[in-house]
């Protein structure tokens, strides 16, 4: 004879017996089922009252520091810094310059395809800016070797900083509409400029040869202009006179090549 398999559960009812079930023992007979649920339920509730029997006091649970550590302590919300495998945002501030440092260093130019500067840049045009709001570009400003005081930015250093007020703003570069040139460090192509420097346009010297001269009757018509010829000098020829013929001029307002515009913006 062998007793019943015994479960740590609790059953949700108790099966009534038919009259048209047949008789069937064992350990999943019909007959049986009766007993197995009455003693699943009896080893539950015998389980379950050992636990409790087993649980801490209501003053033992009381006195604990922390009785329910699974849940969130209060003083977490109330840490300074809670979760210190963490970045604080500080932290996470200095690592992401960087980072963008290493790719782009602040006072670092770049030329964009948009009306509209990246982020971490500004348009270089020359506005006013915080010192307090853009240190890192200020603290660059301060060492680059090209920073004017106002009245040198606006006399022809707009190509560099200026100190601004004096004592809470600094000026930036104003690149628009200019044509960028390496500063030309002694190597003499472009000798006596410094960093920041404005330069105007300008042709190197050259004569025209316009026609050749030509002399009837009492004078003469020369036709060839010379450099420093200037119109309405004459000269006295036998009589007559000589008169230059001064060129046409078909310019524009200033000499430049073919070129595409873009924005010109500076890290900081």
């Amino acid at each position: 004879m062998a007793n019943l398999p015994e479960a740590d559960q609790w059953e949700a009812g108790i099966y009534q017996l038919e009259i048209t079930d047949p008789v069937l023992g064992g350990a999943e007979g019909i007959d049986n089922l009766q007993a197995k649920q009455l003693a699943n339920r009896t080893l539950y509730l015998k389980n379950l009252l050992a636990n409790l029997q087993a649980a801490e006091s209501v003053d033992d649970h009381e006195a604990k520091p922390d009785p329910h550590s699974q849940y969130l302590d209060i003083g977490h919300l109330d840490d300074q810094d809670p979760h210190p495998q963490y970045l604080t945002q500080q932290e996470g501030d200095a690592l992401y310059k960087a980072i963008t440092a290493q790719s782009l260093p602040v006072g670092a130019s770049i030329m964009v395809n948009s009306d509209t500067p990246p982020t971490g840049t500004v348009e270089e045009d020359g506005s006013l800016l915080s010192r307090a709001s853009y240190p890192d570009l200020w603290a660059y400003a301060q060492t680059s070797g090209n920073l004017h005081t106002e009245a040198e930015w606006f006399a022809d250093k707009w190509g560099g900083f200026s100190d601004g007020d004096g004592a809470t703003t600094f000026r930036l570069p104003d690149s628009r509409g200019e044509a960028i040139r390496g500063w030309d460090h002694g190597r003499g192509v472009d000798a006596g400029r410094g960093l920041g420097s404005a330069q105007s346009d300008d042709n190197k010297a050259h004569n025209h040869i316009q026609g050749e001269a030509s002399y009837s009757a009492q004078s003469l018509s020369f036709g060839k202009n010379t450099e420093g010829y200037t119109a309405g000098h004459r000269l006295a020829v036998d009589g007559g006179s000589l008169t230059p013929n001064p060129l046409t001029s078909t310019r524009g307002t200033e000499s430049r090549p073919r070129n595409i515009p873009k924005m010109i913006c500076i890290k900081y």
